[in-house]
């Protein structure tokens, strides 16, 4: 094991070095808490809208509740992806910050320094030299996953998965580390399970597989202590996942019904591992189909040359009976995840080469619930990685054994082309609705684009959506559009609206010509503000009515 202070240097550097990485990416330019600009578009307007709309929602269990968000059916920060256990964080934080707060920025950054940080932990028990273990960690941060999962900032807590396959290996001495390493496992579990639904379940076989090899393999325990651990895992992320979320409570949904259509197609390569794609500058992109940048696990060139070290290793360190006893579990749930990730098609450089989706077809819509089968693999990505920087630990000379890391970890560097990363760019500026009349919707409870608009599954017009989300959530009134992960259940996208149907607390845009007849064949009064029909009831005396009603003979 190494020294505690050896490990304390480690962490600094590999933390330092995960800070410039971080920054080479084009990350840090996101960590200020109050820019929220460059989130005004792709799937980060789901992350932030589900953040604020959370942000002004209720402290209740689950935790991280968004109701006002697609309202009625309401939402979250876990079927937003807006990361439950982040947005519970920044609800605490918000007394000290104005309208515009994120922290979905600064978790990048600490996304990619924390899995230098988890590299250097897991790899001391057998790099005990301070060159060695920094290089580690540095070996860890230069991830190519981690490094371009930009769009998905849940994604940057991949140091979970680093950490649980360290901690399915970590050496067992006594009865006090055999708990201490469930408990560590534990923690990191829940923790990754109050974060994102796909690392949720990663976590969960990685948390069973860390309990299963010190329980059966180990066998510190008494049978009754066994048993207890044993069920331990399911209870610590069950707990986790509906305490912020996830599978139950007046915000979520069956999992049956979120199964969405893409499975087959979002999935991995089997040469996914030494695919580049655009990010080396000494390999040229394997072919592969459309969509399966969801499957891109590409280990980098210094990465692949250690594990290949490794395997040539094996000839003369060959491992013991127990070590490889210990290694079983991980390799066992990283490989049956791995062989979730190319899904029903399986393809070799885009080519299909075997076809399962009978096998598929008998579990009806669940394998679409994780439609991104090819994510999958990351646990397989990890446990290889965690090999490659192992791979020169039973070297007795220091020298050489920190020039083999050392030449993986330049090699890791030289390959990956940060250059070529499209965050490095300027983010035009939110430019929220202009006109004073849309402060006038305060004295209203919801707002109600008609039809209804929710990305991927109804029309979408996305600077409509974030410019009357972000009134919605200033003025604190209900939205029932949105960026949302799955469309509230019996979603109709052509909808039309009865006069029974019309609220008088509620602002209605009808965004498509023929929908304008729902109200003003109901009595409505409509009026145009910034080019939008807004169309509110004529019942009750509001600052908003008497604009539209002067505004009815012309704008302005």
């Amino acid at each position: 094991m190494a020294p505690a202070s050896t490990t304390r240097w480690a962490v600094f550097i590999a933390a330092a070095f995960g800070l410039a990485w971080a920054h080479a990416c084009g990350l840090t330019q996101f960590a200020n808490p109050t820019k929220i600009d460059w989130m005004i578009e792709g799937d980060w307007l789901g992350h932030l809208f589900g953040w604020l709309f959370t942000r002004n929602g209720p402290w209740a269990l689950p935790l991280a509740q968004a109701p006002d968000l697609v309202h009625p059916t309401g939402s979250s920060a876990a079927l937003t992806d807006a990361i439950p256990i982040l947005s519970v964080i920044g609800k605490m934080l918000s007394p000290f910050f104005g309208d515009r707060m994120q922290l979905f920025g600064a978790w990048m950054v600490l996304g990619v320094m924390g899995t230098g940080i988890a590299g250097v932990l897991v790899c001391r028990p057998w790099l005990k030299d301070l060159p060695s273990l920094a290089l580690a960690g540095c070996l860890f941060v230069m991830n190519p996953i981690v490094s371009t999962r930009y769009g998905h900032p849940p994604f940057f807590a991949f140091w979970t998965l680093t950490a649980l396959v360290g901690l399915c290996v970590w050496p067992v001495t006594s009865l006090q580390s055999a708990r201490r390493v469930i408990w560590a496992t534990l923690g990191v579990g829940a923790f990754a399970c109050a974060t994102n639904g796909y690392l949720a379940v990663m976590a969960s076989v990685l948390v069973g597989a860390s309990v299963v090899r010190v329980v059966l393999v180990e066998r510190p325990f008494k049978l009754a202590e066994s048993l207890g651990w044993l069920a331990s895992g399911p209870a610590a992320c069950l707990g986790a996942l509906w305490a912020f979320g996830f599978v139950s409570g007046a915000r979520s949904a069956p999992m049956s019904t979120l199964a969405i259509e893409g499975f087959g197609q979002f999935s991995a390569d089997l040469l996914t591992f030494f695919n580049p794609t655009m990010w080396s500058r000494f390999f040229n992109t394997i072919p592969m189909g459309p969509r399966q940048y969801e499957g891109f696990a590409y280990l980098g060139f210094g990465t692949l040359v250690l594990v290949g070290a490794r395997v040539l290793f094996l000839f003369k360190l060959r491992p013991t009976k127990k070590e490889v006893l210990v290694w079983v579990p991980l390799f066992a749930a990283a490989l049956l995840m791995a062989a979730y990730a190319p899904s029903n098609i399986v393809t070799v450089a885009g080519k299909p080469i075997a076809n399962f989706s009978e096998f598929y077809s008998k579990l009806g819509s669940w394998p679409s619930v994780f439609r991104s089968s090819g994510r999958f693999v990351w646990p397989l990505f990890a446990t290889l990685t965690l090999i490659a920087a192992l791979a020169s630990a039973r070297i007795q000379r220091a020298w050489l054994r920190q020039w083999v890391l050392l030449i993986g970890v330049l090699l890791q560097f030289v390959d990956f082309d940060a250059t070529r990363h499209p965050l490095n760019k300027d983010y035009p500026a939110f430019t929220p609705f202009a006109d004073p009349a849309w402060a006038m919707l305060k004295d209203y409870q919801h707002a109600v684009i008609h039809p209804i608009q929710i990305q991927w599954t109804c029309p979408f017009d996305h600077r409509l959506v974030a410019r009357l989300s972000w009134e919605a959530y200033r003025q604190k009134l209900s939205i029932n559009s949105g960026h949302v992960g799955r469309a509230p259940a019996g979603t109709d996208c052509n909808r039309h609206l009865l006069p029974s149907d019309l609220d008088e607390q509620t602002v209605y845009i009808p965004y498509f010509q023929p929908f304008l007849a729902d109200f003003t064949n109901a009595g409505f009064v409509c009026g145009p503000i910034e080019g939008y029909a807004v169309c509110v009831s004529p019942n009750r005396q509001t600052s908003l009515l008497n604009e539209l009603l002067q505004r009815r003979q012309g704008p302005r």
